[in-house]
């Protein structure tokens, strides 16, 4: 039985297939190097052609913003006539954005039945920007809530462009959740509005709510990083919005009960690790976000045909992108070696990771000693803004030493204290209010090479972390090919790069 599953959508488009048990990916931005790319019917039906895939059932997700239909408010899926031109094609099924997302976690809920799912997202279908849903066998599901009020990622995304940010809306939220540790929260001020009305309190934040006083905050003059008015504001916004969605979630579950959270506010590490606590059952996708809708259409038709879920050994690195093989161990210790003098290094192996995080495949590493690491990085490689923070990848055996993690934390996606006695050891990846989004590097296949990297580190440094952030430049997606890697590396921004079992060396 072949699946075909695809979202097209107006950014992020991408693909998932399951044949003879095979389970492929394509994020098309990661060949041709445009970030968040959109494609239409044409390449998905040449990636079929390609792969010689034949499907005998497709489900998409598009919410008619390519005129291929919508689910109606209340739906979660429905039945459809799509043309594709695919002979081979059975039936096909249009399914509700945020079903769509919940669904995508299979890969790592695999053995743990989820009974709730909740999605949280910026715009889904219909215009909602949320909806709880209550799983049953098969394809059989209640949407027990849905809000097009709910915004809590919309709030953030306006605070963006508010601030007067460049490039495409839809990273505005990643880029702010940085700053509101530059702030001091006013806690009367969150005690206040706990008990407001969770669906209207973020657009109230923005528009109606007045900030120590005065006026709501709708001065375009106020939004300004300088301001610490500003920054006291979104620091106290942040964290009453964090109250809400833990209260939010507290209406619809229970702290035994397996959640899957999904949409693109998962990706808000604060939240996320809060979260964590009060439900220690919660799974969130490393692709939360668009890019892994095709998943989620993949798992619908596997559950309608009551098929067993197929294997992916290497999940989360299954990127239909440039194979690398791995390289020797006499390369990682040259590679630990310059990472230890304070070389920035771009490292390439195996296939790319699914999700907007670099996971140990397609990785910019740096020593998270120097306290210059954010002045580094930003000037020479990312040009990032200055409040956002590194990463840190660990080994796991070793991550509770460093910071306050006593379970793997896998995919970057929760930030968690640095221990006080480390700050100084790490000042590269602590950030402002002394946390780090971590990933956890543990004993799998797919990390065999990167975890050996971090102990060559570690016995030439005493740290077994390295600061890690995704293998591109400002805006640009991250890299899948050879090419992209190393037009970087001629750019003068890397100070080598390890493709393989090859070193390359800044001319």
């Amino acid at each position: 039985m072949n699946l075909l599953g695809f979202y097209l959508g107006f950014h992020d488009s991408n693909l998932c297939s399951v044949s003879d048990g095979r389970v492929r990916y394509r994020k098309f931005e990661r060949r041709s190097g445009v970030k968040h790319e959109r494609v239409g019917l044409k390449e998905i039906v040449g990636t079929c052609e390609e792969w010689g895939v034949k499907p005998d059932y497709v489900a998409y997700s598009d919410g008619d913003r390519n005129g291929l239909g919508v689910c109606g408010i209340g739906e979660l899926f429905r039945e459809c006539h799509l043309e594709l031109g695919l002979p081979s094609v059975r039936k096909a099924f249009c399914i509700d954005h945020h079903f769509a997302h919940l669904l995508s976690a299979w890969p790592c809920a695999s053995n743990d039945h989820p009974s709730i799912g909740i999605a949280l997202d910026g715009r889904g279908d219909n215009n909602l920007r949320a909806r709880v849903v209550r799983f049953g066998p098969g394809v059989n599901a209640e949407s027990v809530f849905h809000s097009t009020e709910f915004g809590v990622g919309r709030f953030f995304t306006l605070v963006g462009k508010r601030l007067g940010f460049e490039g495409q809306d839809i990273d505005f939220a990643g880029k702010i959740m940085g700053a509101q540790a530059y702030g001091t929260p006013d806690l009367e001020f969150v005690t206040r509005h706990l008990e407001e009305d969770a669906e209207t309190l973020p657009r109230k934040l923005l528009m109606v709510i007045p900030w120590r006083g005065g006026k709501p905050a709708t001065d375009s003059a106020f939004f300004q990083i300088e301001n610490q008015s500003f920054l006291d504001w979104l620091s106290t916004c942040h964290l009453l919005l964090c109250k809400v969605v833990e209260r939010f979630f507290s209406s619809f579950c229970t702290s035994d009960e397996t959640i899957v959270y999904s949409g693109g506010c998962a990706q808000n590490t604060v939240f996320n690790c809060v979260l964590s606590k009060r439900f220690p059952r919660l799974v969130i996708p490393p692709h939360a976000y668009d890019g892994g809708i095709s998943l989620g259409c993949v798992e619908f038709l596997r559950r309608y045909l009551d098929q067993p879920t197929p294997p992916m050994p290497a999940f989360p690195f299954i990127q239909d992108d440039q194979w690398i093989s791995p390289p020797s161990s006499a390369t990682i210790a040259r590679v630990a070696s310059l990472l230890a003098k304070g070389g920035i290094v771009g490292w390439m192996v195996g296939h790319g990771e699914i999700g907007p995080r670099a996971l140990g495949h397609r990785s910019i590493l740096y020593d998270p000693r120097s306290p210059r690491a954010k002045e580094m990085l930003n000037d020479r490689v990312k040009f990032r803004e200055a409040w956002r923070p590194y990463a840190a990848s660990v080994l796991a055996e070793r991550a509770d030493e460093w910071f306050e993690a006593n379970r793997p934390l896998p995919y970057m996606l929760e930030a968690i204290p640095v221990r006080p006695a480390r700050t100084e050891e790490i000042p590269g990846v602590t950030h402002r209010d002394g946390t780090c989004r971590i990933q956890t590097v543990s004993a799998v296949e797919a990390l065999e090479s990167f975890r050996e990297l971090l102990t060559c580190f570690d016995s030439l440094t005493g740290v077994p972390a390295l600061l890690n952030t995704s293998l591109n430049s400002a805006g640009e997606p991250i890299y899948g090919t050879e090419i992209q890697a190393r037009r970087l590396l001629a750019s003068g921004r890397l100070d080598a790069l390890c493709i393989g079992d090859n070193v390359l060396l800044k001319s």
